[in-house]
Formats: C-alpha cells, structure tokens, sequence
C-alpha cells in the first residue's frame, strides 16, 4: 500500500505541478536577485505603469515619459496590468535611477550596472516604488509561470501517449535561464510571449484536432491580446493565416465549386475589409500607431531588390550566433554572459535534438508531421521580422533573443521531441529526467554564480592587505578620497596591450556627488598613453555609496596605445572629477591641505615597443661598466659644416637587472682633457632609466652635442655614474683592464 502511494506521488499531473511550483520559485527568486533597472529599458516599462497607476489615464499622444529608454510609445496591454496590480502603492518618493554613464561603454571597463544602486532603499522590506517594480515583477513571474503551463498542454495536445516528451517540453521552458530572467522583470516581452504561446496552442487544437467555434474564439482573443502587447506579435500573423488555410482548404474541397469560388471570393473582401480597417481604424488608435513603422519595414521585405542589395548577409551567422546566445542565457542589459563552453554544450544539445526531430518526424503519423510543422513554422516566423531588421542594420544592430521569445513553447516542444522522441518510452523518461534536473540546477546556480557577482561592491580590506600593499602612498583628494597605494605588478607593457594597475582606497569623508574616476599611463611627456574612466567598483561603488572608513581596492585594466615610443617609462595618473557641465575635480591636498593640483601622478611603467626587433650596430665595442651595463657600439656622425652638432648613437645592453638609476656622461674634450661641452642625462633623454631595463636588453641611446665655438673639440668620451654620490661606474674594456677615468674614449 505505502508502495503504491509513493508511485502516485509521481503521477504526470503531479509532476507538471511540481514543474509549474519549480518555475514559480524560480521566478520569484530571479525577481529578487535581478537589482532594479538592471533589465532591458526596465525604467522605461515601469515609468509607463506607474502613471498609469497613479494618474488613471494614459499619456497624452507625444509625452514622453522618461528622457533615456521610454517606452510610453507601446501597445499598453503589459501597463494596463501592471498598473491593475500596483494602484495601492503610494509611490510619493520620486525614486529614479541613478545612471551609470559608463555601462554603455562596450568594452566592459565600466561595469555592467546601468544604475547605481543604494540598497538600503532597495532591499527588502521593499516600499513605495521599490515595492510597486517588485509587484510588477510578480506579474510577470505569473505569466511566464501560464507560458509554461501552456507549453506542457500543447506537447500533450501533439503526444497524448507520450507524457515524458510533454513534462520533458515543459521542463526545458519553465528552467531556460534568459525565460527566467525575462519573466522576472518589468518589460513587455513576457505578456506578447505568453498570448503567443496560447495563440500557438489554439492554432494546433484547430488545425490537427479540428475543433470547432470556442477555440476559434479564443484563438482571435489571444491574437488581439498579443497584438496590444508587443509589435513583435506582427509575427503571428502570418503564422495564423498560413495555418488556418489549412482547415480552410481542407473544408473548401467538401463543397461543390460554384459555392467554393463564392466563399473564396467572401473570405477575399472580408480579408481586404478588416486589412482596410486595421490600416485605418485599428493603427489610428492611441498606442497602435508604432505598428505602421515594422509594417513599412515588413512591405520592404518583400522586394526582392531589398534582399539582394540592401541585407547584409555576410553578417547572417554573426546574428544568429548572437540570437542563440541571448536566447538561451544572457542577464542584465545583455552584458551578464556565461562561461562558453556552456554555450556549445548547449548548441550540441540543440543540433542533436534536430537530428532526432528528423528521425522522429520521418516515422510520424500525418497529423504528428502536421503539428511538427507548425511548429516549426512558428519559430522561423517570429524569427524572420528581427532577423531581416539585424541583416538590414548589419553589425549596426544584432538580434537580441528577446525578440524571439513568443517562440519559446514551440522551441521547448521541438526540442523535448527531438531528444526524446526517438528514444524508447524508458529510456526517453530517464534522459528527460536527466536535463530537467541539469537545467533545473543551472537556473537556480545561476543568480549566485553570475548575477549577484555582477553588481557586487567591493569586499572592504583587512588590516593584513593594508599592511601587504606593494607601494604604499598617501595622496589625499580633498579629504574625501585618500589613495593609500597601488600596484602594477611586473611594471611592464608592451604596446598596443593593456597593463593591469591596483589602486587601494579608503574614504576621508562622504561625498555627495557621483565622481568619475579616471586612471591615465603617461608618457615621460605627460602625454596620455590611454586611461578609463569609471565609477569605482566597475559601477557598483560609486563615490556617492562610499562610507567613512570605507576601504577597498580595485584592479583597472588600461590599454597602452600601439604607437606609444617605445621603450618609454610611463607614469599613473588618477583624477576624480563630475562628469556634467561643471567638470568639477577633487583637487589633491598637500601635508598642510593646501591645494597642489588636480590629479596625482606617481610611479612608473615600463612600456616596451609592440615588435621586437635587433638595432642594427655599425661599429661594435665592449666595454662593462660595473659588471651592470655594458657599451656593445655607437655611430658618431660629426659636423658636416661650421655651426653644425655632432650626433651619438650608443648602444648599451644591460648585464643584469638593476635597481638603479644610472646617468649617462658625454664629454667632449680638448687635446688636455679639458671638457668643453657635455650632455648628462639618464639613456634616451631621461625617458627610459637603466632600473627598468631587462637583462640581455639592447637599448639605442642619441645625443646631439653643439661645436662649442673657438677651439674645436678632439676626443670624446662616455661613461655612466650614480647622480647622488657622482661615483661612475668602474669602466673595463674587452681584455679587462680598467680604463683612465672610468670613461670611453670614442673614435670616429
């Protein structure tokens, strides 16, 4: 008896019940996870119900209702709902989003956030506009909570013998990741997503079963409602009329041909009444009008000259790379990946699910190999209106797989089918069981592995990485900001690449506005050799967040330019300033607190050139200098004419790594020895010092020394010296003997 119990807990209809609570908490969970704004023009939804909320009308045709991300243009089903659901929340506080200006930067530098976020108002318990998004989001956990359901029912409408390929479908909808995340957040794509998928399912009831006037209904009552939801529901449209010729042409051929051609010719002008009222009625209807710019966009698609001359196909499998990708797992705006070796795993389970589709569809019955068809029927047309866009716009614009979403129940069937169904009846359940499980577990991994990491601050620093900081400093941004030291690693770049610089912070005071950062390599000239700007923290600790005693550090990544002139030493600037019309600065505070300047510069990088290539050495020498650096040749150009300079070019290469910086001399002296004029600098005009030199390094070094007038020079000679105590470095030739003065005399 207990045994028989425990079988009947595991009943289809319990299952698909445990899978529709599976979702919902999912669903919920994702809606708690995901910070708000932090999904697709999530501000610009919102913004279009709270006024629907809180004014009880909608806005007037024109008004915007946000400057960035409005959306107060769409059909208004989605609001109208939203707006149902959160009427009682006193929404008063005025919250808006702070912007992250930086997220937009495409190379990732700037964080992912679009927002910055306070959570002491945003975390839970939720209030006033905070609780109004939340319940919103609830909304849309609940739709995409009935696509799910709608899924498993048009699975067993296709397969009633078969429950594993129905759960299995179902399974797959209700734990794909990017369904997840859309169907926790305010955005429309969920409600045009899930009339679509009841539109789907009525479409098969009628055309495989043949039912008859109430799913005719509702199939027009779904279609109008995914019409007043999203533009994407244009797609539907010729899904339907393609689908509905099939019963159409199935009863035509039932009645004699007189009446046949009188139907034909009734459907033709009732088809062409409603095309009339829907260009004249239907799209001069507030919030309808946007219809007529995908329609003019549609009317291109059909000219051949369009298609041939105009899409960019050679950017077809980049978008459709980008659609799959999107499609299956991508959080935030876009801008939250996964690893991607996920991405192929999931691609190969997709093209072995095609190949099953195949083999499953040739053995079918018709009417089987009619719902397989629709089905897939459904996916390319709700796909072909974005894709033509992206092929249209090229690289300018790639299909997001948001786009595709009201075919997330035929692709869930399709795939269920295609991994199952050609499988035997046990063999099929334990591999359903198999990937609802794996899909199940990487939903729910997937808020703590990927999306609370992305907008997470900084962990603050313990006492012991305060006392390991490498090179520590105290640079004081106007007692707001105080820089306690940074780290460059090996202190090399090579340009063209990008160098990895720590900066270790703490913060003086609290700041009221949201401060740029900006981290600079310069050049020995001051010259900027490329930098970021950022909000610290990537976004997610912006200056306005920071607390008194505040401490943390961050790792910025900052492109070298390829051209930069190499071998060079550089410097790290670091500057706070507003990003407005102010341009204001945190000046940098001397010990007594008097204003030194606006940013700090300090430290030094080594950038080395993108190539690496030999000096060719015309005249060819030895001579060691302390067993440090060692002069292997020189070209002595002198004066062709009175007045003109003479020009040196010494190689050195360095013996060993130094920690010192070395000072080159180059004397020119008379037949006495007496210096008549002379050049001391570090190698390379002071701009690449012997400390950063590697061993084995071949360093090319020029002077230009002036004719001093009267007597005109004879000998010249060169050598290097420590600056502070003016000792030079012990000088031996190539049979190591010590040479006169610690100095070579060159020779033309």
């Amino acid at each position: 008896m207990t045994g028989c119990n425990r079988k009947s807990l595991f009943t289809p209809q319990n299952l698909a019940i445990l899978i529709l609570a599976a979702h919902l908490a999912l669903g919920a969970l994702y809606s708690v996870v995901v910070p708000i704004w932090e999904a697709h023009d999530e501000w610009g939804h919102y913004a279009f119900v709270r006024y629907l909320a809180t004014e009880r009308a909608f806005p007037p045709p024109g008004t915007k209702l946000v400057e960035r991300y409005d959306e107060s243009v769409q059909p208004p089903l989605y609001y109208i709902l939203g707006a149902l659901a959160t009427f009682w929340i006193n929404t008063d506080d005025g919250l808006e989003p702070t912007m992250n200006p930086y997220a937009t930067t495409g190379d990732g530098t700037g964080g992912v956030n679009f927002a910055v976020h306070h959570w002491e108002t945003e975390s839970f318990p939720y209030r006033g506009t905070v609780l109004a998004i939340h319940v919103t989001r609830l909304v849309s956990v609940l739709l995409s909570t009935l696509v799910v359901w709608t899924t498993y029912l048009i699975a067993r409408s296709l397969f009633p013998a078969r429950e594993e390929i129905a759960l299995g479908a179902m399974a797959i909808n209700a734990f794909w990741p990017q369904f997840l995340f859309i169907g926790s957040v305010v955005n429309n794509d969920i409600m045009v997503t899930a009339f679509a998928s009841l539109v789907l399912l009525f479409l098969l009831r009628i055309v495989v079963h043949e039912t008859g006037f109430r799913d005719w209904l509702a199939l027009g009552l779904c279609l109008a409602g995914a019409f007043a939801s999203k533009r994407n529901a244009l797609s539907l449209f010729p899904l339907v009329f393609v689908g509905l010729s099939i019963p159409a042409l199935r009863e035509l051929k039932k009645i004699s041909a007189p009446l046949r051609w009188l139907i034909v010719a009734l459907l033709v002008l009732s088809a062409a009444l409603a095309w009339w009222l829907f260009q004249n009625v239907i799209l001069s209807l507030p919030y309808f009008g946007s219809y007529a710019k995908t329609l003019s966009r549609a009317r291109v698609f059909l000219d051949p000259s369009t298609i041939a001359e105009r899409l960019n196909w050679r950017s077809f499998f980049d978008t459709l790379q980008y659609a799959f990708i999107t499609f299956w797992a991508e959080f935030g705006w876009g801008n939250i990946g996964i690893e991607t070796w996920i991405y192929d795993l999931v691609a190969c389970a997709c093209l072995l699910a095609g190949l099953g589709l195949l083999f499953f569809g040739r053995k079918s019955r018709a009417q089987i190999k009619l719902g397989l068809v629709i089905l897939v029927a459904d996916v390319f047309f709700v796909t072909a209106l974005p894709m033509y866009i992206s092929l249209y716009k090229g690289r300018m614009f790639l299909m997001p797989g948001r786009y595709i979403l009201p075919a997330i129940s035929a692709a869930s069937v399709l795939l269920g089918v295609g991994l199952a169904g050609p499988t035997p009846t046990r063999v099929a359940r334990i591999l359903m069981v198999v990937v609802a499980t794996l899909m199940f577990a990487f939903a729910l991994l997937a808020p703590f592995r990927y999306i609370l990491p992305a907008y997470a601050e900084p962990s603050p620093l313990s006492p012991a990485d305060l006392q390991a900081i490498q090179n520590p400093l105290s640079i004081n941004f106007d007692n707001k900001a105080e820089l306690l030291g940074y780290d460059v690693g090996k202190g090399r770049v090579r340009a063209g690449e990008a160098i990895a610089v720590t900066l270790y912070w703490r913060c003086r005071g609290r700041m009221e506005h949201n401060y740029t950062l900006s981290v600079q390599v310069l050049g020995p000239d001051y010259k900027s050799y490329g930098g970021v700007n950022l909000y610290p923290g990537r976004g997610n600790f912006a200056t306005s967040l920071w607390q008194v005693g505040d401490t943390f550090s961050e790792t910025y990544w900052i492109p070298v330019a390829s051209d930069a002139p190499a071998p060079v030493m550089g410097y790290i600037k670091v500057a706070f300033f507003r990003d407005d019309s102010t341009q204001e600065h945190l000046p940098v505070l001397d010990p007594r607190g008097q204003v030194a300047d606006h940013s700090a510069i300090f430290g030094r990088i080594k950038i080395v050139p993108k190539e690496r290539s030999e000096p060719v050495i015309e005249n060819r020498v030895h001579y060691d200098l302390g067993g440090k650096v060692a002069l292997v040749g020189y070209e002595l150009t002198p004066p062709v004419d009175q007045g003109a300079g003479l020009e040196l070019k010494l190689y050195w290469q360095a013996l060993s790594e130094m920690d010192e910086d070395y000072t080159v001399f180059v004397h020119w002296l008379d037949e006495r020895g007496q210096i008549l004029t002379q050049q001391d600098n570090q190698p390379r005009n002071g701009t690449y010092p012997t400390g950063l030199w590697d061993e084995g390094e071949i360093v090319e070094d020029r002077y230009h020394l002036a004719v001093p007038a009267g007597k005109p020079p004879v000998l010249l000679a060169v050598g290097m010296y420590r600056l502070e105590t003016l000792e030079r470095l012990a000088v031996f030739d190539g049979d190591g003997r010590r040479l006169a003065d610690d100095q070579i005399i060159l020779k033309e």
